[in-house]
């Protein structure tokens, strides 16, 4: 059976709307493309679990972040049971499976991190197991920076990074510290494309400032830009939907449904494009 390609959700600083644009693409690409796709929560904030209604389980329960310190300690990933799926996948009724993490482990995991290869590729190795082989996209929410907390390793377990920026003059430098740190380290990795989020054009400033982000990022901008409607995602948010099948209170569709689509399409045309698929 074919791996799945698996894409690291990126950001230098925060606020920026990376988890909520990781989750809105996901759910495009499931319900507009037919596609399977895992999202995993290796983000300590839990953000994207808590926005797809996860409530953690009053009695410990063994999740992603314990196979993961179990590769640390040696301990070879197993062969999961039907049962030990059913506790780590999570599903959604349309059809998005996420796995969220424990919060406390993943806080302690960095203390037992060295730089070695071993531990670099503590991610990749989990990314062998049995759970993830039904997917066609695995996509790894990660803390913001690059530097920070398990995020160096997920970017050596996976195919692609997708980094995330608003339009501004700080997270535009930040977005270009990604890409050098990216291709400085870690070989494997390939940028399938930025997201700018929260886009405006009311200002000359910020017209300014997007026309030099297109001219300065032209090889890895995604053409769909996500525009600045932070109303319509805190409304999917809060009935754990994403934004192309959430409603209003009026009853009407969520007007962001349509950029999500489109950035669907687009992450699938770069997919065959560097795939080399028809």
């Amino acid at each position: 059976m074919k791996k799945p390609l698996t894409i690291a959700v990126v950001s230098e600083k925060g606020g920026v709307g990376k988890t909520a644009t990781l989750l809105n693409l996901a759910g495009s690409l499931v319900i507009n493309q037919n596609k399977r796709v895992l999202v995993v929560d290796l983000n300590p904030q839990q953000d994207l679990s808590t926005n797809l209604g996860y409530v953690p389980p009053s009695v410990k329960t063994k999740t992603i972040s314990e196979y993961i310190y179990d590769q640390l300690e040696g301990v070879d990933f197993p062969i999961v049971s039907e049962e030990d799926k059913k506790g780590f996948i999570k599903h959604t009724e349309y059809g998005l499976d996420y796995m969220p993490a424990n919060r406390n482990t993943l806080e302690i995991l960095p203390r037992n991190l060295s730089d070695s290869e071993e531990d670099n590729m503590c991610v990749a190795k989990v990314f062998e197991g049995e759970m993830f082989k039904n997917y066609d996209f695995v996509f790894v929410d990660c803390k913001d920076s690059l530097v920070a907390h398990l995020v160096p390793q997920i970017l050596y377990g996976v195919n692609y990074a997708m980094p995330i920026t608003e339009v501004g003059i700080n997270s535009l430098y930040d977005v270009s510290e990604v890409v050098k740190k990216i291709y400085r380290r870690y070989y494997n990795v390939r940028i399938i494309g930025i997201v700018l989020n929260k886009v405006t054009e009311q200002s000359n400033i910020a017209k300014d400032l997007l026309s030099s982000a297109r001219a300065e990022y032209s090889e890895y901008l995604f053409t769909t830009q996500i525009p600045d409607r932070k109303a319509q995602i805190e409304q999917a948010n809060n009935v754990h939907l994403p934004c192309v099948i959430a409603k209003n209170e009026h009853r009407k569709k969520n007007t962001l449904s349509e950029f999500y689509s489109d950035l669907a399409v687009e992450f699938l045309e770069r997919i065959r494009e560097s795939e080399g698929l028809q």
